[in-house]
This record gives C-alpha cells, structure tokens and sequence, in this order.
C-alpha cells in the first residue's frame, strides 16, 4: 500500500526510498515481528493513510478506510487514536471538498464501517455491547497494577513519575539512522508545493499524532519506543520522499541520497538480530545510550539461540534456571518448540510457589544453577544491583560493538544461582559452582 500510493501520487523513486527508509529503522523491522498488538496498529494505520485520499474520491475506497480505521482501533488503545484523529479529519476535508449533504453520506459510510469492523473483533461486545464497551474504555485508561518503571536519562520514570514532554522526540532523534532523521527534517521543504505533497503531510500528521500523545503525562512510560512505534513507518516515509526529491534531481545529490541510503544500513546490520536495543552514533550506540542512563533492551529478543543452547548444555537435569521478571507464557513455549529443554521458572512463578510451600501446601521448588538477568535497569531488584556490582557473570551477550570503535552494551547475563546468595525453603547447601563459561558472543 505504502509503495503504491506513493509511486502514484509522488514518484515512484518516492515508493523506493520510502520503502527502505521503513525497513531500515529497527525497532520498526523488530517490532513488527515480536510486538502482536502493536504491528497490528502500524500495519492497519499504515492501510488507513494509504486509503485517506481514494476515500475523498470515491464511495467505496471510504468503506475501507473505515475497515482499517476500525481494526486499528480494535488492537489496542494506540489504535483509538488513530480513529480519533482520522475519522475527523477525513469528515473536514471531505466536507470542504463536497459540501455537507454529499460529504455526509461517504463520512457515514467509514464510520459505520468501522464501528463494525471494531464490534466484529471484540467478542466481547457481542452480548454485552454496553458493558464490554465501558470494560474496554477502562482497559485501555487504568494502568494501576501494571506500573512498570524504566530508567530514562539516569531517572526512573513510571505513571506517577512522567516522563519529560520532549521524551518521544529525543527517542526519535537517538533510535533513527541519523540519515534518515536528515531526510526527516528536510521533508516539509522538500515536498511543498509538489506533486503527492498532501499525502506526505497527512503522514507526518500521523507520526506527530503519536509523538504529541505519547508526550502527555500520565501515559505508560515501558518498553521503550514501542508503545509510540507506530509513528516511526510514517517518519520513514517522510525521510523516504525528501531523498526521493535529492535523487532526482541528479547529478551529485542523487550520490548524495544514495549514499545516506546506504550508510542507514550499517547500524540495522550491525545491531541485527537485536534490533530493539538499537541507538545511533549521535548518542554513541546502545554504549553511549546505557551510560547516560538508558535501557539498552526490554523485550528479551536477548534470549536467542546461542543462549539457549547454553542454557540447555549447562543446566544438569535435576537442576534448573530462574528467570528475573519474565513472561512465563513465552517461556513455556519456548519448552514446547523444544527449544528450551532445561528445567526453567519464572521468578513470578517462584515466588508464588514458595509463599504456596510457607501456607503448608506440597509444591515442589528445584535447585536452581543459573540466574538469567536482562539489562532493564527499570526491573532491577535489590539484588540485581548487588549482583551487577560484586559478581562476574558466566555467560553475556552483547550487541553494537562494531568496526569503527563502538563499545556497545550488555543486554544479558546469565549468573550463577549461588552468586545471589539466597536460601530457599527445604534447600540444603549448593552444589559447587562450574568454572565460568566463555560469552555467547
């Protein structure tokens, strides 16, 4: 959709470019395989932009507007506003265009469109449409018992602690290939008063949308640039079209855009498989970002194959590995894929079994030899911090320490479960440790 409406109503080297620069920011490419809800919204918002200007034009091309208005909105709550945002906007122009009377029938038919897409893909609203839509409003609006804190800038930041309003865009400016942020900035000049310019604008509305949003205190502060990810594929296309506009125009600074295209790749290449701890060289790499206080990673896209296969070699039998906080539905997949064959647990799922062995009741509690820790300083315990200043862990993976000198950063340890020096309920005295490992990479 992207690559057509652009080549139709811009250039088609528009498309090309565009096409790249999405595919060329990180978190974008990451995301929109790990992050369900969340690619989801970008893919439906993305169907939405494309299909805004055909449904100022004919009848038809609304009713799938409003089909893609309405499952955006039905993934998750970043979804709503894009239907807060576009309907209305949609409704204006149309108007303005058509005058009300003829305006009003195509604005009708989006909307409709999308209230049953929406109601379609909420079962819950079947039976109880008015219940459910007052469940789903408060869903979506109270965070009480998921507060999860991050480290920003060397402060911790959660619901009661917002963030800084510049927050999106500092992220922005520090998780995009600095070429493509150059391609950003010259994009409303580069377009004005050419060919396809509306639809390029209506894409930077619809990431400045996000980013205006995502900045309003109160908000969900974790994982990063996730929760507000959705914003970036419209940054890329606004990139995307300001060095369409450089290459065409020949000469040296069509090698000019050629080579920022080029030159993105080198930190997507560099950070991959892990491309959610990706930062740019303007804060010195994912190195430079984890010293001025930023979490180098929150996903666990961390816990891949080689560690894995660690885990699997070095785990005896009858002993175990505990997890810090970690999804115990992700973990049991990874055991039914075989793909974790080692007795695991969650530290959640420990702690729930050892109050269960303290109330009396039978459960039974391995021995644990390893203790995985990711590098999300927001999630750190007590003993986190303990064990990242006294103890060396057997095992690390770390990403982004390249060719031209990066450091990069730690995004996984995996310690000894001795090293945190906790005793559980019927343990008897550990088993000496193994000799340290040599790092996953």
């Amino acid at each position: 959709m992207v690559f057509y409406r652009l080549a139709r109503e811009v250039s088609p080297a528009a498309g090309f470019f565009s096409i790249a620069a999405i595919l060329m920011i990180p978190g974008v490419f990451v995301h929109a395989q790990l992050a369900f809800c969340d690619s989801i919204v970008l893919s439906f918002w993305l169907l939405a932009w494309g299909a805004f200007r055909p449904a100022l034009e004919k009848r038809r091309c609304a009713a799938l507007f409003g089909a893609a208005i309405g499952a955006c909105a039905a993934a998750k709550a970043t979804g709503l506003i894009a239907a807060a945002t576009l309907l209305p906007l949609y409704a204006v122009i149309l108007t303005r265009r058509r005058g009300f009377r003829r305006a009003a029938v195509s604005a009708a038919l989006a909307l409709v469109c999308a209230a049953a897409v929406f109601f379609a893909l909420n079962p819950p609203l079947w039976h109880h449409p008015i219940a459910g839509m007052s469940r789903f409003i408060y869903l979506n609006t109270h965070r009480e018992s998921y507060n999860i804190a991050i480290e920003f800038l060397g402060k911790r930041a959660d619901l009661n602690h917002p963030l800084p309003w510049w927050n999106t865009l500092f992220w922005l400016a520090v998780t995009v290939p600095p070429g493509l942020l150059f391609g950003m900035i010259l994009a409303p000049a580069a377009v004005r008063r050419r060919r396809g310019a509306g639809t390029v604008y209506l894409a930077i509305f619809c990431a400045l949308t996000l980013l205006a949003v995502r900045a309003i205190p109160g908000l969900p502060v974790h994982d990063g640039t996730r929760l507000f990810i959705a914003a970036f594929p419209f940054a890329g296309i606004a990139a995307g079209c300001a060095l369409a506009r450089l290459f065409e125009q020949g000469g040296a600074r069509r090698a000019a855009s050629l080579a920022i295209l080029a030159g993105s790749l080198y930190g997507p290449i560099l950070y991959f498989p892990n491309g959610l701890s990706y930062y740019n060289a303007l804060i010195g790499g994912a190195g430079g970002a984890e010293a001025r206080g930023m979490e180098p990673t929150y996903y666990w896209d961390s816990l891949g194959g080689e560690v894995l296969e660690w885990l699997n070699r070095h785990t005896p039998p009858r002993e175990a590995v505990l997890f810090a906080p970690f999804s115990t539905a992700t973990l049991d997949l990874y055991r039914r894929d075989g793909k974790l064959t080692a007795n695991c647990m969650t530290l959640q799922r420990l702690r729930d079994a050892v109050a269960k062995k303290k109330a009396g009741e039978e459960v039974s509690i391995p021995r644990f030899r390893w203790y995985v820790l990711q590098s999300r300083p927001g999630a750190y315990s007590p003993i986190d911090k303990k064990l990242l200043a006294d103890k060396s862990p057997v095992l690390t993976v770390r990403v982004g320490a390249g060719a031209l000198g990066e450091p990069g950063a730690v995004i996984l340890r995996v310690y000894r479960f001795s090293d945190l020096g906790i005793r559980l309920p019927g343990e008897s005295a550990s088993e000496s440790a193994e000799p340290a490992a040599p790092a996953a990479r």
